[in-house]
């Protein structure tokens, strides 16, 4: 009959104790690591939490030259600047709430702070149709060259198009103007201004607006990646039991083989020969008796 020991039994052996302490150390590495990965595959999938709709001068998140950054881009910012009466552009090809039209574009002065004199693109009518571009245009021709509060949602500078560029058609791209701007002299800020209601910063013109947000992905790289290491911490704990079985399996295989070596031999001999032993026996004891 098997004496095989039970699973805990083995398992409470120090050598096992430790060994399952070992795992466990390993199972937890491996559970941190899925836990950055799967940190790392969501961290792109945030919303955006900043607060633009609070308007802030823009000298304090962007200054001339410089590349648009997060904190920036997306922004309602406020400016002291006069627009320039000579550098008013008309961009055909936009489109608005199911309309096709155009944007009345300017050059805009800073006139009072850090950046006096830097250059300023800005965004500022949506006209449908491009129905009544020129008096509009007149219009605001005659309203420049006052320096005057801004307020706007800085925007990132859209890409230059060099097809467009050959057929009279513009983008919103800042290094584009600069090469259609009279007199201009750098610097320049790199995003543009989209104007908004000067009495109530949140609500833009003609051209609408909307606060940044981000598009809410998973890499999925990385969640695979930390499904890897949940797996490879179930194993580290598998690994343990596997090797408690093990030992406890070739336990009970030596016991067996120990309860098979002290049995009757006799039983395994064949029957001729069983018989010729007990004759030989009768006969001793015969002769003895002699």
């Amino acid at each position: 009959m098997s004496s095989q020991p039970g699973f805990w039994e083995v398992a409470r052996r120090p050598q096992w104790i430790w060994t399952l302490v070992a795992c466990l150390i390993v199972a937890v590495i491996f559970g941190i690591l899925a836990n950055w990965q799967t940190a790392r595959a969501i961290e792109h999938g945030q919303g955006d939490d900043r607060d633009t709709e609070t308007p802030v001068t823009l000298e304090s998140v962007a200054a001339p030259g410089e590349v648009l950054t997060t904190e920036a881009g997306g922004r309602i910012v406020t400016v002291t600047a006069s627009l320039q009466p000579d550098d008013f552009i008309v961009l055909e090809g936009r489109h608005q709430e199911g309309e096709s039209g155009c944007w009345i574009t300017g050059r805009a002065l800073v006139s009072e702070g850090h950046h006096e004199g830097a250059n300023l693109a800005v965004a500022i009518d949506f006209v449908p149709e491009c129905e009544g571009i020129e008096p509009r245009t007149a219009e605001l021709s005659e309203q420049a060259g006052e320096p005057r509060e801004l307020v706007g949602r800085y925007m990132p500078s859209e890409a230059p198009t060099e097809s467009n560029f050959e057929q009279g058609e513009y983008t919103m791209s800042v290094a584009l103007m600069i090469n259609l701007w009279s007199d201009y002299e750098p610097p320049v800020f790199s995003g543009y201004l989209l104007l908004h209601d000067p009495e109530n910063p949140g609500e833009s013109l003609s051209i609408h607006s909307e606060p940044p947000t981000t598009q809410t992905q998973l890499n999925w790289l990385n969640v695979f990646y930390a499904l890897e290491w949940v797996l490879f911490g179930g194993f580290a704990i598998y690994l343990w039991y596997r090797l408690v079985q093990d030992d406890r399996e070739r336990e009970g295989e030596a016991d067996d083989d120990d309860e098979d070596d002290g049995g009757d031999v006799d039983g395994l001999l064949p029957p001729e020969t069983q018989a010729d032993s007990a004759t030989d026996a009768t006969e001793s004891e015969e002769f003895v008796a002699r």
